[in-house]
Protein backbone atom coordinates (compact mmCIF):
# COMPACT_ATOMS: atom_id res chain seq x y z
CA UNK A 1 0.00 0.00 0.00
CA UNK A 2 2.92 2.47 0.96
CA UNK A 3 4.96 1.27 -2.35
CA UNK A 4 1.41 2.31 -4.52
CA UNK A 5 1.89 5.62 -2.16
CA UNK A 6 4.86 6.61 -3.49
CA UNK A 7 4.30 5.86 -7.20
CA UNK A 8 1.61 8.33 -6.92
CA UNK A 9 3.85 11.06 -5.45
CA UNK A 10 6.32 10.32 -7.91
CA UNK A 11 3.89 10.16 -10.95
CA UNK A 12 2.60 13.56 -9.51
CA UNK A 13 5.88 15.07 -9.13
CA UNK A 14 6.96 14.21 -12.75
CA UNK A 15 3.71 15.42 -14.19
CA UNK A 16 4.12 18.63 -12.24
CA UNK A 17 8.11 19.06 -13.96
CA UNK A 18 6.63 18.08 -17.22
CA UNK A 19 3.41 20.82 -17.10
CA UNK A 20 6.16 23.38 -16.00
CA UNK A 21 8.27 23.33 -18.92
CA UNK A 22 5.27 22.88 -21.48
CA UNK A 23 4.07 26.37 -19.40
CA UNK A 24 7.59 27.82 -20.32
CA UNK A 25 7.88 26.55 -23.68
CA UNK A 26 4.46 27.92 -24.52
CA UNK A 27 4.89 31.32 -22.44
CA UNK A 28 8.37 32.08 -24.35
CA UNK A 29 6.54 31.01 -27.88
CA UNK A 30 3.89 33.49 -27.12
CA UNK A 31 5.99 36.09 -25.92
CA UNK A 32 8.16 35.87 -29.05
CA UNK A 33 11.16 34.13 -27.65
CA UNK A 34 12.95 33.12 -30.51
CA UNK A 35 16.46 32.78 -31.95
CA UNK A 36 18.63 35.86 -31.29
CA UNK A 37 19.12 36.45 -35.30
CA UNK A 38 15.93 36.67 -35.47
CA UNK A 39 14.94 39.20 -33.01
CA UNK A 40 14.91 42.57 -34.33
CA UNK A 41 17.16 45.17 -31.91
CA UNK A 42 18.54 42.11 -30.22
CA UNK A 43 22.07 41.54 -29.61
CA UNK A 44 22.82 38.31 -30.15
CA UNK A 45 24.28 36.18 -26.81
CA UNK A 46 27.07 34.16 -28.47
CA UNK A 47 29.98 35.14 -31.78
CA UNK A 48 28.35 32.00 -33.41
CA UNK A 49 24.80 34.23 -33.22
CA UNK A 50 26.39 37.11 -34.33
CA UNK A 51 27.99 35.26 -37.63
CA UNK A 52 23.75 34.35 -37.88
CA UNK A 53 22.77 37.59 -37.36
CA UNK A 54 21.23 39.77 -40.12
CA UNK A 55 21.14 42.99 -39.54
CA UNK A 56 17.93 45.01 -40.21
CA UNK A 57 18.13 47.27 -43.48
CA UNK A 58 18.33 50.72 -43.20
CA UNK A 59 15.03 52.81 -44.48
CA UNK A 60 16.59 53.45 -47.98
CA UNK A 61 17.46 49.74 -48.26
CA UNK A 62 13.82 48.89 -46.60
CA UNK A 63 12.42 51.30 -48.96
CA UNK A 64 13.88 49.64 -52.24
CA UNK A 65 12.82 45.99 -50.63
CA UNK A 66 9.58 46.59 -50.49
CA UNK A 67 9.01 47.97 -53.61
CA UNK A 68 11.12 45.10 -55.02
CA UNK A 69 8.42 42.86 -53.52
CA UNK A 70 5.33 44.95 -54.55
CA UNK A 71 6.31 45.00 -58.08
CA UNK A 72 6.38 41.40 -58.26
CA UNK A 73 3.12 41.30 -56.18
CA UNK A 74 1.63 43.65 -53.99
CA UNK A 75 -0.05 40.67 -52.11
CA UNK A 76 3.54 39.69 -51.05
CA UNK A 77 3.79 42.53 -48.65
CA UNK A 78 0.01 43.59 -48.47
CA UNK A 79 0.83 46.37 -45.60
CA UNK A 80 2.75 44.39 -43.59
CA UNK A 81 6.19 46.05 -44.31
CA UNK A 82 7.85 44.62 -41.00
CA UNK A 83 6.59 41.06 -42.06
CA UNK A 84 7.83 40.90 -45.43
CA UNK A 85 11.46 42.62 -44.03
CA UNK A 86 11.86 39.68 -41.22
CA UNK A 87 10.68 37.24 -43.44
CA UNK A 88 13.81 38.25 -45.39
CA UNK A 89 16.29 38.32 -42.99
CA UNK A 90 15.16 34.64 -41.95
CA UNK A 91 15.45 33.71 -45.64
CA UNK A 92 18.51 34.68 -45.40
CA UNK A 93 19.76 32.99 -42.45
CA UNK A 94 18.93 29.61 -44.35
CA UNK A 95 20.94 31.58 -47.52
CA UNK A 96 23.92 32.15 -45.77
CA UNK A 97 23.85 27.84 -45.07
CA UNK A 98 23.02 26.87 -48.12
CA UNK A 99 23.89 29.28 -50.84
CA UNK A 100 24.27 27.43 -53.65
CA UNK A 101 21.39 25.00 -53.25
CA UNK A 102 18.76 27.08 -55.57
CA UNK A 103 16.26 24.58 -55.62
CA UNK A 104 16.21 24.18 -51.47
CA UNK A 105 15.94 27.94 -51.52
CA UNK A 106 13.08 28.78 -53.85
CA UNK A 107 11.09 26.04 -51.91
CA UNK A 108 12.01 28.03 -48.70
CA UNK A 109 11.15 31.45 -49.99
CA UNK A 110 7.89 29.88 -51.62
CA UNK A 111 6.65 28.30 -48.00
CA UNK A 112 8.21 31.48 -45.57
CA UNK A 113 6.09 34.28 -48.40
CA UNK A 114 2.41 33.74 -48.30
CA UNK A 115 -0.27 35.77 -47.69
CA UNK A 116 -4.13 34.75 -47.24
CA UNK A 117 -4.85 34.22 -50.85
CA UNK A 118 -1.55 32.87 -51.50
CA UNK A 119 -1.41 30.33 -48.31
CA UNK A 120 1.26 27.66 -50.62
CA UNK A 121 3.23 30.96 -51.84
CA UNK A 122 3.77 32.71 -54.75
CA UNK A 123 5.01 29.97 -57.65
CA UNK A 124 8.15 29.55 -58.59
CA UNK A 125 8.75 32.53 -61.34
CA UNK A 126 7.60 35.03 -58.20
CA UNK A 127 9.83 32.78 -55.47
CA UNK A 128 12.98 33.39 -57.56
CA UNK A 129 12.27 37.22 -58.01
CA UNK A 130 11.68 36.80 -54.54
CA UNK A 131 15.00 35.21 -53.88
CA UNK A 132 16.55 38.09 -56.05
CA UNK A 133 15.11 40.53 -53.58
CA UNK A 134 16.10 39.34 -50.45
CA UNK A 135 19.57 38.54 -52.23
CA UNK A 136 20.13 42.08 -53.00
CA UNK A 137 18.47 44.44 -50.63
CA UNK A 138 18.75 42.16 -47.63
CA UNK A 139 21.62 39.78 -47.44
CA UNK A 140 23.95 41.15 -50.28
CA UNK A 141 27.21 39.51 -49.15
CA UNK A 142 25.90 36.28 -48.47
Amino acid sequence: MRSSKNRKIVLGVVCGIVLLCAVGLIGGLLRGDEEPSTRPGKQPSSPAAAARAVPTPDPATRDAYLAALNAIDPEIVHGRPEKAVNRGRDLCTTIQHHPDEQERLVKETRERFTSHRNPGGFGRQKAERILAAVRQYICPTY
